[in-house]
């Protein structure tokens, strides 16, 4: 009787216990994963880097003058887009005249202000 109470009082101690170890194998895995991630993430950088040292004067004048463009066309879209949104807007605002519809069309300008920003 007093094994069978035992068994009974420490099996559930060996439970948890065990649930400890496969939380802490869990934990373990993904932190491996996540260092493998790094890993390769620094692996990329270093080839890049070296890419860099490695290139002549020339390449990266030419990298640097195709990063530009790509940034100003970039940034020129943004605006084109943007300056786009803004007169869409006035132009409905004069269109409206209750106030209800002008808070929507305010929340839909807010909204989309919102995406080109984050694009």
């Amino acid at each position: 009787m007093a094994y069978a109470a035992a068994k009974w009082r420490y099996s559930s101690v060996v439970d948890q216990v065990n649930a400890t170890c496969e939380a802490l194998r869990e934990r373990l895995n993904l932190k491996t994963e996540q260092t493998e991630s790094y890993k390769e993430r620094a692996l990329k950088y270093d080839e890049k880097a070296l890419e860099v040292v490695d290139s002549t004067e020339i390449a990266l004048k030419e990298k640097s003058l195709t990063f530009v463009k790509d940034l100003r066309d970039f940034t020129e879209r943004y605006k084109r887009e943007d300056e786009a949104l803004h007169r869409n807007e006035w132009k409905e605002m004069g269109q409206i005249s209750s106030g209800e519809e002008k808070s929507d069309l305010r929340r839909n300008f807010v909204n989309e202000s919102l995406r080109l920003s984050n694009s």
